[in-house]
C-alpha cells in the first residue's frame, strides 16, 4: 500500500503536529502537509505559507533537514472532538484502527526486501 493512497483515504497530515498533547522537542521540521485538491501541499507551520507541492516535495524537504538534530515526523488525522465523544467507545475500532492498519501496511511494504524506498 502506498503512503499517497493512505493519506488520501484517511485525510492524514504529515509534518509538525504542535497541538494537543504533544510537547515540542528538538528541531522542528517546519512544515505541515496535507492534500489540497488531490495534491500534497507543504505549508510552513508559522502562518501557512506554501513551501512546496507534490509528493516529491516530501522527501526533498526531509533531505534538507539538519542531520545533527532530532526531528519528529508525525503522521496524524484530526477529528472534531464532538464526533469522537458522540461515537463513544466504538470510536477507536471504527475510526482509529483502520488508519493504523493502513499505516502499518505502508511501513511493511516499505521495509520488506524489494519494497519501496525513498
Amino acid at each position: 500500500m502506498a503512503l499517497e493512497a493512505v493519506v488520501a483515504k484517511h485525510d492524514l497530515r504529515i509534518g509538525d503536529d504542535i497541538g494537543g498533547g504533544f510537547t515540542l522537542k528538538g528541531a522542528l521540521m517546519g512544515f505541515r502537509a496535507r492534500l489540497e485538491d488531490d495534491e500534497l501541499v507543504l505549508r510552513k507551520t508559522d502562518g501557512g505559507r506554501r513551501l512546496a507541492s507534490g509528493w516529491d516535495a516530501l522527501p526533498d524537504r526531509l533531505t534538507t533537514l539538519d542531520r545533527t538534530a532530532w526531528h519528529d515526523l508525525h503522521v496524524w488525522r484530526e477529528w472534531p472532538a464532538e464526533e469522537a465523544i458522540a461515537m463513544g467507545q466504538p470510536f477507536a475500532p471504527r475510526q482509529l484502527v483502520p488508519v493504523l492498519v493502513d499505516l502499518g501496511r505502508v511501513y511493511l511494504d516499505t521495509m520488506r526486501p524489494g519494497g519501496r524506498n525513498w
